[in-house]
């Protein structure tokens, strides 16, 4: 990972005038290898709501996001793969996300509010609407 570095990152995300999720994930994405699950994990962690344009992100948020990505990825290889999936050995992944479909219906782990849930880019997308802004 040390080709992913924060300068050629935010150059990227500045230059896209697009939504955050089209940014990083999908077909169009400059970053190439994260789906849905990963996404809403990242823009939890980074405090950024997922209909915010890439283009108007802030310095420190631009931070945020790329500080949520590398953390996400340690984690998720640290932790062995995501908790649905097992490896080539039949271990189960440790990795639970913290935002997702296992939040529908349940309340902020930060602030309490009820998570709420969209349709972006093809996909729902589950975010804290008083900590993702």
């Amino acid at each position: 990972m040390k080709e992913f570095n924060f300068e050629r990152f935010s150059r990227q995300l500045g230059e896209t005038n697009v939504n955050i999720k089209s940014a990083i994930v999908g077909k169009d994405a400059f970053i190439v290898g994260l789906g849905n699950s990963a996404f809403q994990d990242i823009l939890f962690r980074a405090r950024i709501n997922p209909k915010r344009k890439a283009s108007a992100l802030s310095e420190e948020e631009k931070h945020a996001v790329y500080d949520a990505i590398r953390t996400m990825i340690d984690d998720r290889i640290r932790l062995g793969g995501k908790d649905q999936f097992t490896d080539l050995y039949g271990s189960q992944g440790r990795y639970i996300p913290v935002m997702g479909p296992n939040m529908n219906g349940k309340t902020c782990p930060v602030c309490g509010s009820l998570i709420e849930k969209m349709s972006l880019g093809g996909g729902q997308v589950y975010f804290c609407p008083t900590c993702q802004k």
